[in-house]
């Protein structure tokens, strides 16, 4: 009994019907959700990569310094 209610439950959110006011939700929120996450995610490789260079400018830099000693 449970397991047909949860199984009707995701057919109503997966199915797309015009009469579903919950697929239209998921199918106007998809788009939005996959951008902010994209951004995000974007963001985060983008510091981590900053983040790689700028260890290895410092450790050029330092080299340098060291060389000159």
């Amino acid at each position: 009994m449970k397991t047909e209610k949860i199984n009707e439950k995701i057919e109503n959110v997966l199915a797309p019907r015009w009469w579903n006011p919950l697929s239209w939700v998921v199918t106007v929120l998809a788009p939005v959700f996959g951008i902010v996450i994209g951004v995000v995610s974007g963001g985060i490789v983008g510091l981590l990569v900053g983040y790689q260079k700028g260890l290895e400018l410092s450790s050029s830099n330092i080299d340098k310094i060291l060389s000159k000693l």
